[in-house]
């Protein structure tokens, strides 16, 4: 029998993976964002060190955990901390205001909030209004911004709380995403991790030479080590925000096979210093949606004299 119904059902998540990767290839740069890097064994250190945080204010298994961030770093270690406890990690539009903000944590019933520090008074109105909240993290401080509600530091719980045991878990994990609501209210739509494995299988193995996904375990490991030893590994780039789905599915699929997820600076798109960044990361995939996104980066295509230095690096863009 061919095709898809053929395939092996992979029944591990996508954190057991990393967790794994961690150990296997420890120096290697996962994420990089303007001016820091970090590398496997760092990402699953500070992941862990989150992870911990949540456990103890009483976050686990089947628990919704917000991300209320702008793309970078700490966004995917949010969603891999969730990962590690079988929480289920959501997004949460950044540009939503507070009423909006709270009306979808209490939809999701979210047991705990990371959120960039700029966006702290929305938060402060969730809090006040959704008891069902155990656990605030703020991720950085925002210069004349209102200090919101009382919340954990992110920066503090990386610095001063151990870091979580790795624990394996399945593919019956969930992933929690809401869609953007053009048509109407959000729609809460939950992911079974091995369903969304398989759903970018042909994207993530495929350039890896496979046309599968991997049997277990043992086997994705073996493909990214090797796909890291080799230098086939993907670099990505995602313009979008993580908080859509293709923004953060390409992204995850990047890590599940040792590659490396790039960021340029939070806010408002800037198109010429995301070209810089392709050239001075070496980006493979830039990762766009919608004429939004697509129109003002593409038009800023470097001069000619210039372009080999951006463009050499580049072999796709996902649209």
């Amino acid at each position: 029998m061919g095709g898809s119904l053929a395939w092996v059902r992979m029944d591990v998540a996508f954190g057991t993976v990393w967790e794994a990767l961690a150990a296997r290839i420890p120096d290697a740069t996962a994420v990089s964002e303007p001016g820091a890097r970090w590398t496997y064994a760092e990402f699953d250190d500070r992941a862990s060190r989150l992870a911990t945080a949540l456990d103890r204010a009483g976050v686990g298994a089947g628990d919704t955990v917000a991300c209320y961030l702008y793309n970078g770093s700490a966004y995917l270690e949010t969603v891999f901390a969730a990962f590690k406890l079988g929480a289920v990690p959501v997004n949460a539009n950044y540009r939503y205001t507070s009423a909006e903000l709270t009306s979808l944590l209490d939809d999701a019933g979210a047991a705990a909030i990371v959120f960039s520090g700029s966006l702290a008074p929305n938060v402060a109105h969730a809090a006040a209004h959704l008891p069902s909240l155990r656990l605030l993290v703020r991720d950085g401080d925002a210069p004349g911004a209102d200090p919101g509600p009382d919340a954990a530091d992110l920066s503090a719980i990386r610095r001063t709380t151990p870091p979580r045991p790795h624990s394996p878990r399945p593919g019956s994990d969930r992933l929690f995403m809401y869609t953007g609501g053009t048509t109407g209210r959000p729609k809460g739509v939950v992911w079974r991790q091995s369903d969304l494995l398989h759903g970018i299988a042909v994207a993530v193995f495929g350039p890896l030479g496979r046309d599968a996904p991997p049997e277990g375990l043992d086997d994705a490991v073996a493909l990214a080590v090797s796909a890291r030893a080799e230098d086939r590994s993907p670099v990505t780039l995602p313009v979008v925000p993580l908080m859509h789905g293709t923004g953060l599915f390409n992204t995850l699929g990047a890590l599940l096979v040792g590659g490396r997820a790039v960021f340029a600076r939070p806010g408002r798109l800037d198109p010429p210093h995301v070209w810089q960044t392709v050239a001075a990361e070496r980006v493979q995939t830039i990762v766009v949606a919608g004429n939004a996104v697509a129109a003002p980066w593409s038009t800023s295509w470097p001069e000619p004299s210039a372009q080999a230095h951006h463009t050499t690096s580049r072999r796709c863009a996902w649209c």
